[in-house]
């Protein structure tokens, strides 16, 4: 469920060198992160743990589909596996099978199913196989170099049958697993489906330079990246930078984000941010505002577009006191003929020390124990009722949100 081509220009490059540079507090921000999304220490279990010999990879692709046939069903129509799997054609000229009229019959058999919060044991299990298919043709597409000759091989085999082709990938325990996470999902993430605006599968004004990326869910101006980790480390370095990424993608505003996050689906947790707190927090001081770090992020991906490596050709929109740290940072990446652009004021200040997570808002239908505040005290984490307000934010039936303390 994540936009490839993105994470791609994070492994390496000038793209990657500009998010070192300006979010640096990755350490810090995802320690705190992951606490909050386990609900404490590393020993924490997952509410929903994957069973021995599930693909993890296709279950959290697959978990996707089947959330979104729930909240947006017409999204399905012009979800990535039908609209982009036509690829696999295109590099595998000898499939004799059309990838995108799989796709297209998986998407249809999906829509004659009666989708209601609580389906039938046959129905459910029909949904589920369904979106594996839709979730291995995403993972052929998105994937081509290491996944796609495998997919176009499975496709091949099964002579396009879906019930064939589903046979040549999924264990039994790729589909029980996805079968109860996907449960527990849609119970937790029912309630967005009421969101108004509500984008599944959003792109950006910089998705075309960033190779297509897209997220997972925009409602009512949250962004939302679903993870479906098992383990302790629910999100590390690359996804915080991923979700800035699509964050600053957004160059004319046009989706009005203001809270940004993440949601641990086996872990039935949600933690967000406001969007500018999301920014200083990984900055580790106070960041420029939205806009201008927007306008940044743009000048920053046509250089990547013409192959300029040199961060010294961007213009950095920077606080009069930041550039000094910018400076600092910029010497240590690129040593300091690569700073020659940047006027330093010589003006240095403390980064900003951030307070923890105040208030704390647990998940759906559980009951949890007192825990400690940061600075004294507790805060009783309870099941919210429908509707319960905390701070502004809305905490539906099911959603757990971690909240900051104004």
């Amino acid at each position: 469920m994540v936009g490839v081509s993105l994470t791609s220009k994070l492994r390496s490059g000038i793209v990657k060198d500009w998010f070192g540079v300006r979010f640096p507090n990755t350490q810090r921000f995802c320690t705190g992160a992951n606490r909050e999304l386990r609900d404490g220490a590393t020993t924490v279990p997952c509410a929903i743990p994957r069973p021995q010999g599930s693909d993890a990879s296709l279950v959290g692709q697959a978990v996707g589909y089947v959330l979104t046939a729930h909240l947006q069903e017409t999204a399905l129509d012009v979800s990535f596996a039908v609209t982009n799997v036509a690829i696999l054609n295109r590099l595998w000229k000898n499939l004799q099978v059309d990838a995108t009229e799989v796709a297209r019959r998986a998407v249809q058999r999906i829509h004659k199913l009666k989708l209601t919060h609580l389906m039938g044991s046959a129905d459910w299990n029909e949904l589920c196989r369904l979106a594996l298919v839709l979730g291995r043709l995403e993972q052929g597409g998105r994937n081509v170099s290491q996944v796609g000759a495998s997919v176009a091989q499975e496709l091949a085999r099964s002579k396009g049958d879906l019930d064939a082709f589903i046979g040549t990938f999924a264990t039994p325990a790729t589909v029980t697993d996805l079968s109860a996470l996907g449960r527990v999902a849609v119970d937790d993430c029912i309630e967005l489906r009421k969101a108004r605006p509500l984008h599944i599968g959003p792109t950006f004004a910089q998705s075309q330079a960033l190779g297509g990326a897209d997220a997972d869910i925009i409602c009512d101006g949250q962004l939302i990246d679903f993870k479906s980790s098992a383990q302790s480390k629910v999100v590390g370095r690359r996804d915080a930078w991923q979700l800035v990424g699509y964050l600053l993608a957004d160059t004319p505003d046009l989706y009005h984000i203001r809270k940004a996050g993440f949601a641990a689906l086996r872990r039935r947790r949600t933690v967000l941010w406001g969007a500018q707190e999301l920014l200083d927090e990984l900055s580790g001081r106070p960041a420029p505002g939205i806009a201008d770090l927007r306008a940044e992020f743009h000048d920053l991906l046509e250089l990547a577009a013409r192959g300029d490596k040199d961060l010294s050709q961007l213009q950095f929109r920077e606080p009069a006191a930041n550039l000094d740290k910018t400076h600092r940072a910029l010497r240590h990446s690129h040593g300091a003929a690569t700073c020659r652009d940047l006027a330093v004021f010589g003006v240095a200040t403390r980064a900003l020390q951030h307070s923890g997570l105040h208030a704390v808002a647990s998940l759906g239908c559980c009951n949890f124990a007192a825990a400690q505040v940061p600075g004294g005290g507790q805060s009783m984490r309870r099941s919210p009722p429908r509707g319960w307000v905390v701070r502004g934010l809305r905490i539906s039936c099911g959603v757990g949100v971690a909240v900051r303390a104004g």
